[in-house]
């Protein structure tokens, strides 16, 4: 039997050695003449990564979104958390306040022009509202499929070398396949880099500081090389510790709260459980360098217009420089924007990859 990439799409969605082949530490059969079947990752992982996009992007635009703006969406005076406390007493209690009502409906309102802009008037048409959500799909259909690509082939990959090594074995004994597959996932995101001037057209897309009819060739005689991969530090790191939780995450849940001994064992359930916590987790730990990465890349030398969604940067500001400007003008809070849309198309987005396997 070949390793299949509906395999390779469980495993990494799930974080879950026993859906791995035997060569790189789990119960399926790997080899083709010796060989993991390299191919078959790529033609999987372009698929589904072309998919996922028509049926997601409009919740990473949504997240993006949010993630570029500096406005509070909150009512000046009330701090977020009490706004939370205050609705969730008084859903108990079946008396909610006034003004707090009144304070979260304006939370929805403000986070609901953020995303759509123009579009978010009274009587836009629901079709030219889906249509707002969909700028910079081509290079994020590019990007997603190259990015699942190059991960479906990479992390099975990185993880039989790690196997091979024997380290992993020598350190964590009968417990090392969840270890050796975090630490490949992580060795593979760090080098997923490679792919970050397509994201930045997506992510300048989606925020509205891309130039109608620019290319990746006019960005990159623009911007030059360096503005093409401007964030890189802090899209490695996010991918990093994003792949350490993810898989960490998920491991854990299934060892220490879902008893498992032998990840074999797991259902469907428990697969898609574990998975949606590693997922949750990850996307809350990777938040911050996500906000300021997607801060840092949708900087360029030339802005067209100046409004909200496309201000005008006279300098390219470093991500130290904007973390720290985050912090003293918009608090903590900031680091966190767009985790909401993020984490409501977690489960959904592991549904697909288990329909797609």
């Amino acid at each position: 039997n070949v390793y299949t990439p509906a395999q390779s799409t469980a495993a990494s969605s799930s974080g879950d050695s026993s859906a791995l082949p035997s060569c790189m530490g789990g119960g399926g059969h790997a080899l083709h003449g010796g060989q993991v079947n390299g191919r078959g990752f790529a033609v999987g992982g372009a698929l589904a990564g072309t998919l996922e996009i028509l049926l997601f992007h409009p919740w990473d635009t949504s997240a993006k979104r949010l993630m570029v703006n500096s406005k509070p969406l909150v009512p000046i005076g009330r701090a977020f958390l009490q706004e939370i406390q205050a609705a969730s007493v008084g859903i108990k209690t079946g008396k909610l306040n006034a003004a707090t009502v009144s304070d979260m409906s304006a939370c929805v309102t403000g986070a609901w022009r953020v995303i759509l802009g123009d579009a978010a008037a009274p009587g836009t048409s629901a079709s030219k509202r889906l249509s707002t959500l969909y700028p910079g799909a081509g290079y994020a259909m590019g990007y997603k499929a190259c990015q699942r690509s190059y991960q479906y082939t990479a992390q099975p990959l990185l993880a039989a070398w790690l196997d091979q090594t024997g380290v992993f074995k020598e350190a964590f004994g009968g417990r090392e396949r969840s270890y050796r597959h975090a630490v490949a996932g992580a060795m593979m995101g760090a080098g997923e880099v490679i792919l970050l001037p397509l994201d930045s057209l997506k992510v300048r897309a989606q925020t509205g500081t891309l130039p109608r009819g620019d290319s990746l060739v006019t960005t990159l005689l623009s911007d030059g090389i360096k503005g093409a991969w401007r964030g890189v530090w802090w899209t490695a790191a996010r991918n990093v510790v994003g792949s350490l939780t993810f898989f960490g995450g998920a491991s854990l849940m299934k060892e220490h709260v879902l008893g498992l001994e032998e990840h074999s064992q797991t259902t469907w359930y428990e697969n898609m459980y574990a998975s949606s916590i590693g997922s949750f987790t990850s996307v809350l730990i990777a938040s911050p360098f996500d906000v300021v990465k997607t801060r840092l890349q949708r900087q360029m030398k030339q802005v067209v217009a100046a409004d909200t969604l496309r201000p005008s940067h006279t300098t390219i500001r470093t991500g130290m420089e904007i973390a720290r400007d985050m912090w003293q003008t918009e608090g903590a809070r900031a680091f966190f924007k767009g985790c909401i849309p993020r984490c409501c198309v977690v489960c959904p987005k592991l549904m697909f990859s288990y329909t797609m396997a």
